[in-house]
């Protein structure tokens, strides 16, 4: 009895150490975790490679996430982690109050940040003021869209340990600014926390960090009936046909728990998934170029532009130009500016201290080289000692050097624009 019991023990323990290898071999590794992972590409021998060692690493790196059960094992650390100490490996998520998921941006931003520069929020509001000055010259504008935010949406489940709140913070800085420039603004955060506690649905969900598919479709349709009302137009109507409900959330709704790779739900919920259309009967063009963050992509990705907007691009993060998906450089920036009616500029709380992403700058610096011209004549004593200060300053002096190299631009160029910025912010004080 004995020895059949050892042999069985025996036949278990072999099985169970090569069942990874027989997987791996088969190819059941399991990679399909959620979330962004950068995969290792699989070593190339080489004999200076090996003789280095790095073949050698490398192969031990690309092996490690070949292996047999590497997917189930990874979802039960995580779900050990989880339900037992609350924790995460997703980089820069906070696990919140009733197990509320947040990104750690959002709440830095809410609860202001040691980073937050006022000065500096409202130069780039002024400059967006000069330049759509200048475009309205042209029969054009801009109008600045808030996107909601999870942080502001959401306070009462931020964690004790990131309060007290600071007296200020970015998001009511931007907020000032915009409201006393002449600038034309729209502000879903406000409205979405005003319709917080009577919402049918859902504006934002419990484990995701963009606003509902419900939320989605609110800002989409008010977006609409803000531009009609700023551009005196009759834009294509959103009707909504139907609205699927879920207990369970998906897609964007459930963002951040599918990034941390757990092997049960969070929770259930009341979600609702809005089917609509894009009347365009008797309707009037708008060409409009955005310019904006992921909060604008889910707007992109569900056709918005394209069946609202005529020849509608959009400009994700100031940088890469959608549909074409090509970089902003390779485009002639005032072909750009004839083309389109309105600029619309959107971003939600966490990427406000970039916000426009530069965008509005190549505007500025096209638009207004007049008034820039005439600036610097009235100020050039004090930008030559801003430019004097700034090569003085080694880390300072380091940043505009590989400034110049990134924008290919020379170090005296990107020396004048930083110490012509300096200047002309002290003159907003």
């Amino acid at each position: 009895m004995k020895n059949s019991l050892s042999k069985y023990l025996l036949i278990t323990a072999c099985t169970l150490f090569a069942l990874p290898m027989a997987l791996q071999i088969l190819s059941f590794s399991g990679n399909y975790l959620g979330g962004h992972t950068e995969k290792t590409p699989k070593p190339i021998w080489s004999l200076d490679d090996w003789l280095s060692g790095n073949f050698q690493s490398q192969s031990e790196k690309y092996l490690s996430e070949k292996y047999g059960l590497r997917t189930a094992m990874i979802l039960l650390h995580n779900q050990y982690q989880f339900s037992f100490f609350k924790k995460t490996n997703v980089v820069s998520v906070i696990i919140g109050k009733e197990n509320y998921l947040y990104e750690e941006g959002y709440i830095d931003a809410f609860i202001g940040s040691d980073s937050f520069d006022e000065e500096g929020v409202k130069m780039k509001v002024k400059r967006l003021n000069d330049v759509n000055n200048k475009l309205k010259e042209m029969g054009k504008k801009i109008v600045v869209a808030r996107a909601a935010g999870k942080a502001s949406y959401f306070s009462e489940y931020i964690p004790d340990r990131y309060f007290p709140k600071r007296k200020k913070n970015i998001i009511d800085a931007y907020k000032n600014a915009l409201l006393n420039s002449q600038l034309n603004y729209i502000d879903f955060n406000d409205w979405f926390r005003e319709m917080k506690d009577t919402t049918r649905y859902p504006l934002f969900s419990k484990t995701g960090i963009h606003w509902s598919e419900y939320g989605v479709t609110l800002a989409m349709d008010s977006l609409i009936k803000y531009l009609e009302k700023v551009q005196n137009v009759d834009l294509p109507d959103l009707k909504i046909t139907s609205i699927k409900t879920n207990q369970k959330a998906s897609n964007s709704d459930k963002d951040i728990e599918k990034s941390m790779n757990l092997i049960f739900d969070i929770e259930n919920g009341n979600y609702a998934y809005p089917a609509f259309e894009i009347d365009t009967t008797n309707k009037d063009s708008l060409h409009v170029l955005a310019v904006g963050d992921s909060y604008y992509l889910s707007m992109y990705d569900k056709g918005f532009s394209n069946k609202v907007f005529d020849e509608s691009q959009f400009l994700y993060y100031g940088r890469m130009v959608y549909p074409e998906k090509k970089e902003l450089k390779e485009y002639d920036l005032m072909e750009i500016i004839n083309k389109y009616d309105v600029f619309l500029l959107m971003c939600t709380e966490s990427n406000l201290p970039h916000f426009p992403w530069g965008f509005h700058s190549g505007m500025y610096e096209l638009l207004c080289k007049e008034d820039i011209d005439l600036f610097v004549q009235n100020h050039l004593e004090e930008i030559e000692e801003m430019e004097e200060k700034i090569r003085q300053d080694k880390n300072w002096y380091d940043l505009i050097v590989k400034q110049a190299e990134t924008q290919k631009t020379s170090i005296e160029e990107e020396l004048r624009r930083d110490a012509l910025y300096m200047v002309e912010a002290s003159y907003l004080k």
